[in-house]
């Protein structure tokens, strides 16, 4: 008896029924690898997006949301120079061996860059013209901004409590 391949637990495929349909799904994925031209060779297909004219008169959504995504990724990189452990997480090297700052001074910094950030998103971008993912874009950067800000308290309060900690645990063993 030749044997036999279950697929999901109820259907039977014999070996050469199961050959047949590996050789098909192979040629079937292999048509979706490219876009041939007319000389036989592939082309690239990419997916960015064509802006016929960026200078005209009108403001589009779309225009709008690539230029609030390229305005996105700068500032990523610029946040990436505050923590440079979170550069090395990612694989990037440029700041490999460094340590965060982890001192009031830097955190005020960083809560500074991050309202500046907002005002300059505010000043730049109109929220009316963006998309729902734009929309929601701008809503989580300034909602990042307004957890910092909360949490800057309670940073404080660990602060104080870590230091009340250590005196108590020196003073007690």
């Amino acid at each position: 008896m030749a044997p036999c391949f279950y697929i999901s637990g109820w259907y039977k495929l014999n070996t050469k029924n199961f050959f047949i349909v590996v050789v098909l799904m192979t040629f079937l994925l292999a048509g979706c690898s490219g876009e041939e031209s007319n000389d036989g060779t592939l082309n690239e297909v990419t997916s960015q997006p064509i802006i016929d004219s960026p200078a005209s008169d009108f403001v589009d959504s779309n225009t709008e949301n690539v230029r609030l995504n390229l305005w996105f990724d700068q500032k990523f990189e610029e946040q990436l120079d505050f923590s440079p452990e979170f550069r090395t997480r990612l694989g990037d090297k440029t700041d490999y061996g460094h340590f965060n700052d982890y001192t009031a001074a830097q955190q005020d910094k960083v809560l500074q860059w991050r309202r500046d950030s907002v005002a300059e998103l505010e000043s730049e971008f109109d929220y009316n013209v963006l998309t729902e993912d734009g929309k929601l874009s701008w809503d989580m950067w300034v909602f990042s901004l307004d957890q910092a800000e909360r949490g800057v308290h309670f940073v404080m309060m660990a602060t104080y409590l870590a230091a009340v900690a250590l005196i108590l645990d020196f003073l007690l063993f």
